[in-house]
């Protein structure tokens, strides 16, 4: 039998190698789902306070519209509850967030779902990937077939980013690595945004103080809505959700988003047709229609869905007003 032939480690390859892992370890940042104070990882916080905190509670769910917009502990007291906000980012999708919940209801709870309008035209993003790459066991969440089918797009759009720009990334990054090294200061490098939670943005109960808020101009008051992607199954996992609580004794209301009067005007069709559907399709109570919820621009900072603190105080007595009205309705 012929021996195997071997294959001496060359010095080009080498120098090939020790060139590569010189290139990662200035070009690499630690990943997201491994930075101690990353923002997913607040959503192992959220769990913990809705196991933990005391009956009777109002629980918040949505994507960070929801954390940024809603005070959950003062819209809590008012009804006599404890407020727990579980808002955190809409890409996880709606179907993990109410699944992540659902077993922790109890009796006499209020929840109020704030969906983000494009959560309810898909079922989650590669942040969705990102929180089960952090913490596996959040795949029990993860527990309908259209949550499974989703799951290839979710990988899909995570590793989608193509070579030009992890070049212009990696460029950037050891660039600012060798300035660090060397002392000098690096004019040109960003910081990160005061108005970008982390994970120790958020107060015990899941709300970001308005300490932390922005209160910049707006600037990205547009987003991508296609009424023809409307996915109706996620009407029926909100009803599976409304179905649970009901057999806990507690109770379930539907809440829009606030948004600029622009942005509603440049998506009211496709905005309509979402009410419509909840209104023919959803057994939760619609706290009001999309038009309720508008508030002016300047009441909103960096995006449609995040509001200074003025205009969260806004929303929250909006829907201090709205639960009350509906509590006291026996109808």
């Amino acid at each position: 039998m012929k021996a195997a032939e071997k294959h001496p480690v060359t010095p080009i390859a080498i120098v090939l190698w020790l060139c590569f892992s010189v290139f990662l370890f200035f070009a690499l940042e630690p990943s997201p789902w491994l930075d101690p104070n990353s923002v997913i990882l607040a959503d192992a916080d959220k769990q913990i306070a809705v196991k933990t905190f005391p009956s009777r509670r109002l629980i918040i769910i949505g994507g960070s519209n929801a954390s940024f917009n809603v005070n959950s502990k003062l819209v809590g007291s008012s009804l006599g509850a404890n407020g727990v906000n579980m808002g955190l980012i809409a890409q996880i999708g709606l179907a993990y967030m109410l699944k992540e919940v659902e077993p922790y209801i109890r009796q006499g709870d209020l929840v109020v779902i704030v969906p983000e309008y494009q959560q309810f035209t898909s079922t989650g993003y590669e942040t969705l990937v990102r929180l089960l790459i952090n913490d596996p066991g959040n795949f029990r969440y993860i527990n309908t077939y259209r949550q499974w089918l989703a799951m290839p797009s979710c990988i899909r759009r995570f590793m989608s980013l193509k070579g030009p720009y992890w070049l212009k990334v990696a460029s950037t990054r050891i660039r600012n690595k060798l300035l660090k090294m060397l002392a000098l200061e690096n004019k040109d490098e960003v910081k990160p945004s005061s108005f970008f939670p982390t994970r120790a943005s958020f107060e015990a109960n899941g709300d970001i103080p308005e300490s932390l808020l922005g209160k910049a101009p707006p600037t990205n008051m547009r987003f991508d809505l296609k009424a023809n992607e409307l996915e109706l199954e996620i009407i029926d996992e909100i009803n599976h959700f409304c179905a649970t609580a009901k057999s806990k004794d507690a109770k379930v209301f539907l809440a829009f988003p606030a948004v600029p009067y622009e942005t509603y005007q440049d998506h009211e069709r496709e905005i309509e047709k979402i009410y419509s559907k909840l209104k023919q399709k959803a057994h939760c109570k619609i706290l009001g229609e999309p038009g309720r919820f508008l508030l002016s621009k300047a009441s909103f900072y960096d995006t449609c869905y995040h509001l200074q603190p003025s205009g969260k105080q806004k929303y929250s007595e909006l829907l201090i007003q709205l639960l009350k009205t509906h509590l006291n309705d026996p109808h």
